[in-house]
């Protein structure tokens, strides 16, 4: 964005310029977008899958959990 300003200062004559800039900003905020959304969606997945082996009472090895473990697998804190 301090390119941007700079641009500014030169008035009318840079309108092309900043344009130019603002589209590539545009380009890396949908990138950006992109990376997020790919990480929101892996986080979700993970999520999903320990609430499956919560539900199963089931370890990460698919082997079952003992009552205690069980009762630990759904605390938050």
């Amino acid at each position: 964005m301090k390119d941007f300003v700079a641009l500014l200062a030169e008035g009318a004559a840079s309108h092309g310029r900043r344009i130019a800039l603002l589209e590539e900003t545009r380009v890396m905020l949908a990138e950006r977008r992109r990376a997020l959304d790919a990480a929101e969606a892996a986080l979700e997945g993970k999520i999903d899958h320990y609430r499956e082996l919560i539900a199963a009472g089931l370890d990460c090895d698919g082997a079952p959990v003992s009552e205690e473990v069980r009762q630990r697998q759904t605390a938050r804190s």
